[in-house]
């Protein structure tokens, strides 16, 4: 995904930081629940892999 498309599109044109900043509070999100869900895969397997 480039950024430059991203800023150069119509929904931004009316934007200033504050959707810059909100983008980067998405992303920041999206990342700390995308470990979350990793690090819970990761101990339901080791928890699956103590039962066998």
């Amino acid at each position: 995904m480039d950024t430059t498309t991203i800023f150069n599109s119509p929904a931004m044109s009316g934007c200033g930081a504050q959707c810059v900043d909100m983008m980067t509070a998405g992303l920041i999100a999206l990342a700390t629940i995308a470990v979350m869900v990793i690090a819970a895969l990761y101990a339901f397997a080791g928890i699956c892999k103590r039962i066998r």
